[in-house]
Parts: C-alpha cells; sequence; structure tokens
C-alpha cells in the first residue's frame, strides 16, 4: 500500500516523492505495516525501562544511608538538649547559693 496524495486522492507507489495525476509533492507519511517500526518501539521501550530500573536500584543504595544518617541526627539532638538541659541545671544550682 504507498502514499495516498493529499490534492488528488491518488494512491502513489511506496518510495514516490511526486504524485503522478496530478505532480504534487507527496508527504512523507510512513505506512503502519513498516517492519522496522516494531524493533524501534521495541528499543525504545527497553531503554525506558532500563532507566526506570537504574533509577529504582540508585533509590533502593541511597535510602538505608538516609535513615542512618537522619537517625545519627536524632541522636545529636537528644545529646545536645540532654547537655542544655544539664547547664541549666548547673546555673540553678549556682545561683541558689
Amino acid at each position: 500500500m504507498g502514499t495516498v496524495c493529499p490534492q488528488c486522492n491518488a494512491t502513489a507507489q511506496p518510495g514516490q516523492t511526486v504524485c503522478t495525476v496530478c505532480h504534487s509533492h507527496l508527504y512523507a507519511v510512513p505506512s503502519a505495516g513498516k517492519k522496522g517500526a516494531g524493533i524501534i518501539v521495541a528499543i525504545v521501550c527497553g531503554v525506558v525501562l532500563g532507566g526506570i530500573v537504574l533509577v529504582g536500584l540508585l533509590a533502593s543504595m541511597l535510602l538505608p544511608t538516609l535513615g542512618k544518617a537522619k537517625n545519627k541526627a536524632n541522636r545529636m539532638k537528644c545529646s545536645n538538649n540532654l547537655r542544655t538541659i544539664h547547664q541549666a541545671f548547673n546555673s540553678y544550682s549556682t545561683e541558689a547559693e
């Protein structure tokens, strides 16, 4: 099946760039029956799927590290709060004398 001319609706042969009836230029519209189109779609889907897998792998490696950093920050916060309470008690005890 060839390309259809937009001016006179005549069917042109595959690979033909000028209509033989009205001599207008044919647009390069790919036909649905091309054999290479399926391969290109498969390659693009494979690349996209590979990218998604790579992002998931990197995220799974990063999440435990972020959890450890959060725990360390919470311990540091608690330690600083205890230090502040200790200083307040010391300050209060020296003023009471």
